[in-house]
């Protein structure tokens, strides 16, 4: 639920679908319909196909109501909308296996009055941004949405994004790629650009981002 949408925003929501589906099998028996209205204003609506899929999936269509998720990872990227980084979360979490969470990150801190020069889209990568202080505000293909302390957001592969701090105080979040193919290095040599001081020179920007696997756009 956390998809581009912030925490606040999701936990009535959360409660509210586990109130109407406390388990698997309840979810598995219910009409794609009373899905669909229990995670209406979400959007995204795919992840509620999936996650309906994956409960009849692993129940049988409700006719095995005891059955769980599986705790292997493999097992667990063959259920509908269930990836590498969702994937290693479930079976780290809920049965304490070793598995991968997070493949790279980084921590980005964005003054106050800063913004992205070039907005751009990854093309071989997922990113989550988890705030950490101050607010930034994100635009996610034309959508525009503030991102605070605790609360976090997902940027799907191919959706053109970009962010700013256009507040009193400085912010910082923490940028996590899935699978990892960026890190510190690509705030670090960013910043080199920015700071040399003018009007931001795009082309060494661009150039940037292209070494660091991002596509502006």
């Amino acid at each position: 639920m956390l998809q581009q949408t912030q925490v606040s925003r999701v936990l009535g929501y959360y409660d509210r679908f586990l109130e109407r589906f406390p388990s698997l099998a309840d979810l598995a028996l219910a009409r794609p319909r009373q899905v669909r209205e229990a995670w209406e204003g979400l959007g995204y609506y795919a992840r509620a196909r999936n996650l309906h899929r994956l409960a009849r999936d692993v129940t049988r269509r409700g006719a095995a109501p005891n059955e769980t998720l599986p705790a292997d990872p493999a097992r667990l990227r063959e259920l509908p909308g269930v990836g590498e980084y969702t994937a290693g979360a479930v079976a780290s979490f809920a049965y304490e296996r070793r598995a991968e969470l997070v493949r790279g990150g980084s921590r980005c801190d964005v003054p106050a009055g800063a913004r992205v020069p070039a907005p751009h889209s990854h093309d071989a990568f997922d990113e989550t941004i988890y705030g950490v202080r101050g607010v930034t505000t994100w635009t996610v293909d034309g959508a525009s949405t503030e991102l605070g302390p605790g609360e976090a957001m997902h940027v799907p592969r191919g959706q053109v994004h970009g962010f700013e701090n256009g507040h009193d105080d400085d912010a910082t979040f923490l940028a996590i790629a899935t699978p990892a193919l960026f890190g510190p290095e690509y705030f670090t040599d960013l910043s080199a650009v920015l700071a040399a001081g003018g009007p931001p020179d795009m082309a060494a920007v661009h150039e940037v981002m292209h070494r660091h696997g991002l596509t502006p756009a």
